[in-house]
């Protein structure tokens, strides 16, 4: 990430604190996705919450392997921007790069911020995965799931307490102390299509911690996930744009097709 004038990296203004570790995918050949979907070594995951602690966490994480010769492969899972009231661990619900709408006017406000550069705020796309093995090397048909969905493995099941804590940052604290070292966080599924085409969700492997979890002041201030546009995965399959959720600044979250007016007033007089 290039630093500003004044020679600063850009402000992390949410996900501002969290805890990074090495990780592994480890695929089970029992899928039909590719590049670094077949298999990587080299990959860095961010825990953190969207927001600071108060009433709940907003967990999240973001993910990046590590390709020789090109740039990384990247990207961002949650389960809601809205959080996860009265759950406290962070390994509690299954993350994806596709999440619900935002609800509250502050959180609407940030999405029509994010609707600045793109109008599909709840998705990241997964092409870029599926293109470049972690050796570099280009596939020529390459395949890549419509939606992933990251499973709380077994080994995390019961580390973290679902109680709230004294101090509402102690999910850091937990994340770096509760999780042993080389822990299988998630096991990873993706949807080969979008359900309304006959998608099917496969078991596709899962992702390993290598070593610990650690916070970091390079992690919290210098390092950086690109969140890659959902349009890039409909330019190679537009038959899947009616099924991702469209922002709209008047109206919240639409589907593709719907008229924004109409779903605005729905959801305000129920009519």
């Amino acid at each position: 990430m290039p630093k500003d004038f004044l020679g600063n990296y850009r402000t992390k203004y949410i996900h501002s604190v969290g805890t990074v570790g090495k990780v592994k995918f480890v695929s089970n050949g029992k899928h039909p996705f590719t590049g670094v979907w077949e298999g990587a070594q080299h990959g860095l995951i961010r825990c953190s919450s969207a927001v600071e602690p108060v009433d709940y966490i907003a967990p999240g994480f973001g993910l990046k392997f590590l390709r020789d010769g090109i740039d990384s492969a990247d990207l961002v899972a949650l389960y809601s921007v809205n959080g996860t009231p009265g759950d406290w661990n962070f390994f509690e619900k299954d993350f994806s790069n596709h999440i619900p709408a935002a609800v509250g006017a502050a959180l609407h406000a940030v999405g029509t911020k994010f609707y600045t550069e793109t109008a599909w705020i709840q998705s990241v796309g997964l092409s870029d995965f599926s293109k470049f093995g972690e050796d570099g090397k280009k596939i020529e048909a390459p395949v890549f799931p419509f939606k992933l969905r990251f499973h709380p493995n077994k080994e995390t099941n019961g580390l973290i307490p679902n109680d709230r804590q004294d101090d509402k940052m102690a999910y850091i604290g937990q994340l770096e102390s509760m999780i042993p070292a080389d822990t299988v966080l998630y096991d990873v599924y993706g949807l080969d299509a979008p359900p309304s085409l006959g998608g099917v969700e496969i078991l596709m492997g899962t992702l390993q911690l290598e070593g610990k979890l650690t916070r970091s002041k390079f992690g919290d201030e210098q390092l950086f996930f690109r969140h890659q546009l959902s349009s890039d995965d409909m330019a190679i399959k537009p038959e899947w744009e009616s099924s991702y959720a469209k922002f709209s600044p008047l109206g919240g979250s639409t589907s593709a097709g719907k008229c924004p007016y109409k779903e605005m007033l729905k959801s305000l007089y129920g009519a």
